[in-house]
């Protein structure tokens, strides 16, 4: 039977992508979760394959949502110069179009920049697969692609194949101990709702 990856099944899953992707040692998080270095290096090489596969479309998404946002915040700045100028109320209108021009000027700047741990923060963030962020007519469709997305990438490792060399860890979840998860689902994620402030301190503009 395929062994495997005893990662994607710890219950600290979550915990150790986080700390391999932010450049934690392999030998740390083998001490710390009693890990094979070996297996915690084939399933960060793993973690980051699928995060290099990803990266450009979540930027895109990223950059969508910036830019539906701005049109958002424009849209309002017009219509209040429009209720402005039919009160003929121009100092007023004058000083909505100064707000609409300096909206326009933050375009250039509104560059998401997205690390690997950005990115997988973004995956597990409940903004990113709610449908609040869209403004569209039809949110669902939008907003149920992402969760598929997002639960997609959280799937376990690919099986180990025969020409791995075995490794103390390297066996089935229902038979090792601590890790007391059934062999049909990879560890459960906390909820999205568990994430804290510092779990976005990593996106930039």
């Amino acid at each position: 039977m395929p062994r495997k990856c005893t990662i994607c099944y710890h219950p600290q899953r979550l915990a150790i992508d986080r700390a391999l992707l932010a450049g934690a040692t392999l030998s740390s998080l083998a001490a710390k979760h009693c890990l094979s270095p070996s297996a915690l290096s084939r399933h960060h090489q793993h973690l980051k394959d699928r995060l290099q596969d990803l990266l450009p479309l979540l930027k895109q998404q990223q950059d969508q949502d910036c830019l539906v946002t701005l049109h958002t915040l424009l849209k309002l700045v017009l219509n209040a110069a429009e209720c402005f100028a039919a009160q003929s109320k121009h100092e007023l209108v004058l000083k909505s179009a100064r707000e609409a021009a300096a909206l326009l000027k933050l375009r250039p700047s509104l560059q998401v920049q997205l690390t690997p741990l950005a990115a997988y923060n973004l995956l597990h963030s409940p903004l990113y697969v709610s449908d609040g962020p869209l403004v569209t007519i039809s949110p669902e469709p939008y907003a149920a692609e992402r969760r598929l997305l997002a639960e997609n990438f959280f799937n376990s490792c690919p099986p180990l194949s025969p020409t791995d060399a075995p490794c103390e860890d390297c066996q089935d979840a229902s038979s090792t101990p601590d890790h007391p998860q059934t062999e049909s689902a990879p560890a459960a994620l906390p909820d999205h709702n568990c994430l804290t402030d510092d779990d976005y301190s990593d996106f930039t503009l």
